[in-house]
């Protein structure tokens, strides 16, 4: 038996040579599945595997190779270790069934079978990889493949070795066990990732959940929600206080029990076959609460539908409108009022922004003046008087701005160029933080002869 320097493999053949072979081997396995009880993370897992195979002399350069899903085919490189592993760049590995596919790495990728080159040096190929394994002097290669306990293949293990045949048997059964170690470690790795991400986002929607259920209790919108066949099975607070009808009471029944009326209930009828056609429908229409009362509601109707497109739910939201309602029909009892008190009014009224915007005016004003609305609603206060006369005037306006009242006797300048003399009041009212002027003027035509103006007559 001939004796090789330390760290060389002794006579190929003798039974000491393949022991200590398959201790380097074993040691390699050992080393690896030491770290996939620890590692976190699948780059951990193939680096650590390299790094175990190339510990010793035995094995100089071991990487893992990943495929790619693009149109090539293409291995790129997720981990290596070992005095050549820089030396791996550049290389063209594909594992399709193509000639840069049918070298070690793409064949066992693409097969799942284990690929063993125990003599490279004697192979005349002019293939890259055997170039390149002639170029550093490799003599022999297995290329493993690694897969999930389903049988899929992840990745693939390469090993070289300066060694001529390095891998028999024995050492072949070793990788093979490697090999479905590492993928049962990275299988582990990914069902313990999937764990964790759907333990999150189970918590992201009990979140949503709670908070949904939150808003549900505390809105002032009703909602209800009914199963395919249009049966509610709950409801909100809100609709049971804007209907009257307890959860008890509405149960079990369709939606269309809360409208008033047989015409409205034929027109429910309409809509909701609206809502199974085009999924959502939203309008106005009477409902009637449990004491028999109608009143004006914004129902709204949702259909639900699965993956499938199937209709697994109804949602309906129902917002009280008699407030609003009540306050449109305020505000235009208001303004009837105001217009009423406008127009009955013998003198010109007024109403305008600090800016001199006309905001509203009583027809007398019109009528007086011998403007159009339209013209009116263009002009400023000032345009109606003199020139002489607007100092006066400004300083008046200004002062029911600063004080809150004034009042001025004044000529007043209609459109055909008669001057008419009226006694003008005004008083600062603030609507929603912005200021403006209310007045009347009177025409003061039959009392006295308007004097002559100076700037210090007014109040």
């Amino acid at each position: 038996m001939i004796l090789r320097e330390k760290g060389e493999l002794m006579q190929s053949g003798s039974i000491a040579a393949e022991i200590e072979r398959l201790n380097w081997s074993l040691e390699a396995v050992t080393n690896v599945t030491r770290v996939l009880v620890r590692a976190k993370t699948e780059h951990e897992v193939f680096l650590a595997a390299c790094e175990a195979a190339t510990r010793q002399n035995f094995y100089d350069v071991a990487w893992i190779g990943l495929p790619r899903q693009d149109e090539r085919r293409s291995v790129v490189i997720g981990a290596r270790s070992g005095e050549l592993a820089n030396h791996l760049e550049g290389l063209d590995i594909r594992w399709a069934d193509v000639p840069q596919g049918r070298g070690p790495t793409g064949t066992a990728i693409r097969t799942g079978q284990l690929q063993i080159c125990n003599d490279n040096a004697s192979n005349p190929s002019p293939q890259p990889w055997h170039d390149w394994m002639r170029r550093f002097e490799l003599r022999s290669s297995l290329s493993l493949p690694i897969r999930l306990p389903s049988g899929l293949v992840i990745a693939s293990m390469t090993v070289y070795s300066r060694h001529q045949n390095a891998f028999g048997e024995h050492e072949a059964d070793l990788f093979r066990r490697l090999g479905d170690d590492i993928g049962y470690g990275i299988d582990m790795l990914r069902t313990r990732a999937a764990y964790g991400d759907a333990r999150a986002q189970a918590e992201q929607q009990e979140r949503r959940i709670q908070m949904l259920t939150a808003a549900l209790r505390t809105g002032v919108e009703g909602m209800a929600i009914a199963d395919r066949e249009g049966r509610i099975f709950s409801v909100n607070p809100a609709f049971t206080r804007i209907t009257g009808h307890e959860a008890a009471d509405i149960v079990g029944q369709h939606p269309g029990m809360l409208v008033a009326g047989h015409a409205e209930e034929r027109s429910f009828s309409e809509i909701w076959h609206t809502v199974d056609d085009t999924g959502t429908w939203q309008g106005e229409i009477r409902c009637r609460r449990k004491s028999g009362g109608p009143f004006p509601a914004l129902l709204g109707l949702t259909a639900v539908r699965d993956g499938a497109g199937a209709i697994t739910h109804y949602v309906a939201t129902l917002l009280d409108l008699s407030p609003l309602k009540a306050a449109e029909e305020a505000a235009r009892d208001e303004r009837l009022f105001s217009d009423s008190m406008m127009e009955s009014t013998p003198g010109v009224i007024y109403f305008y922004d600090r800016d001199g915007h006309f905001e509203r005016w009583n027809h007398n004003f019109s009528e007086v003046s011998g403007y159009s609305d339209d013209e009116i609603a263009a002009m400023h206060p000032l345009d109606f008087f003199h020139a002489e006369d607007k100092t006066l005037l400004k300083s008046r306006i200004d002062e029911v701005f600063e004080t809150g009242e004034s009042w001025v006797e004044a000529p007043f300048l209609t459109k055909d160029g008669r001057t008419i003399p009226y006694l003008f009041t005004g008083r600062r009212v603030v609507i929603r933080n912005r200021d403006y002027l209310v007045g009347v003027g009177i025409d003061v035509s039959d009392c006295k002869e308007l004097p002559t103006l100076h700037p210090t007559d007014g109040l």
